[in-house]
C-alpha cells in the first residue's frame, strides 16, 4: 500500500466521526476521541506512518511554541473540532497534490484554493485559540463574496457555514458571506474543498 493509499484510508476511518466533531462546540473545549478499533489502528499504524514520519501535517501545525505533543490527533488519538478538520485538509492536501483542473468545478475549486490557503499562515503555532479572525484583502474578498461563495457554497457544493451551527441565523460562519474567517472556519472549508476535487477526480 502507498502513503497515498494509507491517507485515504485514514480519511475513510476519520470521515466517520464527521457528525460527531460537526456536534462538538466552536470554542475547542471539548474533545473527540476516536473508538476502539479506529484508535488502536491511529496509534499504530496512521499516526508513526503519515504524521510522525512528517507526510501529513497534525499537531505542528498547533504547538510552536506552546510545545504540548497532544496538538492536533496527537498520539492520544484526541481532537477539537479545529483538529479533526485541520488533518483532514493536510490529509486530502497530501493525497491530492498539485490535481489537474480540467472542468470548471475544479478550476473553480483550485482558484479558491490558491486564494485561502495561505491565508492559514495567519494561524499556525496560535494552539487552537479561535478568537483570532482573519480577513481577506479587498480584491480577494469582492471575488468571494460575488463568485466564489456563490458558486462553491451558496449552492451547496461545498459545505461551509452549517458546520459550524445556524447560518440562517449567523450567514457569517464558516468563511461565510463575509469572507471572514477562524483557522477552524478556514481549514474545514479547505478540506471540504480537496475533497470535493477528490469526489470530481474519482
Amino acid at each position: 500500500m502507498t502513503d497515498k493509499q494509507l491517507a485515504m484510508q485514514c480519511i475513510r476511518m476519520l470521515e466517520k466521526y464527521i457528525n460527531d466533531a460537526k456536534n462538538l462546540p466552536n470554542n475547542n473545549t471539548k474533545n473527540l476521541r476516536l473508538d476502539g478499533a479506529d484508535m488502536t489502528a491511529w496509534k499504530q499504524t496512521y499516526y508513526p506512518q503519515l504524521v510522525a514520519n512528517g507526510k501529513i501535517r497534525d499537531g505542528v501545525f498547533f504547538e510552536n511554541p506552546l510545545k504540548n505533543r497532544n496538538y492536533g490527533i496527537g498520539q492520544d488519538g484526541e481532537c477539537t473540532k479545529y483538529e479533526y478538520v485541520q488533518f483532514l485538509w493536510s490529509a486530502y492536501k497530501f493525497v491530492m497534490g498539485d490535481f489537474p483542473a480540467d472542468s470548471d468545478a475544479l478550476k473553480y475549486i483550485k482558484d479558491c484554493i490558491k486564494m485561502l490557503e495561505p491565508c492559514a499562515s495567519s494561524f499556525e503555532n496560535h494552539g487552537t485559540e479561535t478568537a483570532a479572525v482573519h480577513s481577506l484583502n479587498p480584491a480577494d474578498k469582492k471575488k468571494w463574496v460575488n463568485e466564489i461563495y456563490p458558486k462553491l457554497s451558496k449552492s451547496g457544493l461545498i459545505p461551509d457555514g452549517t458546520f459550524f451551527g445556524d447560518i440562517k441565523a449567523d450567514p457569517r460562519l464558516g468563511v461565510g458571506n463575509d469572507g471572514e474567517f477562524t483557522g477552524e472556519e478556514l481549514c474545514h472549508f479547505l478540506f471540504r474543498l480537496y475533497r470535493q476535487a477528490y469526489i470530481i477526480l474519482n
